[in-house]
């Protein structure tokens, strides 16, 4: 069975992909009918046209690629790694797109350990599984306290003071 005898069409015979409907409210969703004939929806919520039908474009790509079992377009792939978790979450759950693999830090760390287990002497191990626990130390203190970044403080005196703010002086240049 081809990709086109599987694929609903629309009224005079053209393929129709998706479908983007607005509800009363202002909310957009794309209809859609998977390889498996059912009718899938994505939920797009109060966005404007011209996002939705760029979205809809996508969907269409990914659609087809699903009918004729092949990978979808490299623009499309690109734009698939690219997109937020919440509509990659949504485009998993119509099937759309496979679930990402995350691995975590602790993970990657074990397994570049366990790559080198024999290639390494004793104590050179312990100094990898030393600086593994504190790099995740590390970054786990660092996401907990919501800061990303350390705030840059100017050094100096150039220009770090504003016009208004009073000058203050030391006991020994206020003497002379």
């Amino acid at each position: 069975m081809q990709g086109s005898e599987c694929a609903p069409r629309g009224r005079y015979g053209a393929i129709r992909l998706a479908s983007i409907t607005t509800r009363s409210n202002g909310s957009r969703f794309i209809s859609f009918r998977s390889a498996s004939g059912a009718y899938r929806h994505i939920t797009l919520g109060q966005v404007p046209k011209r996002y939705a039908d760029a979205l809809k474009v996508r969907v269409e790509d990914l659609v087809t690629a699903t009918f004729v079992r092949h990978a979808p377009s490299d623009e499309t792939a690109r734009w698939l790694a690219g997109i937020d978790d919440r509509l990659y979450d949504k485009l998993v759950a119509v099937e759309l797109a496979a679930p990402r693999r995350g691995t975590t830090l602790e993970e990657q760390v074990n397994r570049y350990i366990a790559e080198r287990e024999d290639q390494r002497k004793i104590g050179s191990l312990k100094k990898l599984r030393q600086t593994g626990i504190k790099l995740f130390a590390f970054f786990v203190r660092r996401q907990r306290s919501g800061r990303s970044r350390r705030r840059m403080r100017p050094r100096g005196g150039g220009g770090s003071r504003s016009s208004t703010s009073p000058r203050r002086r030391s006991a020994r240049t206020a003497a002379m």
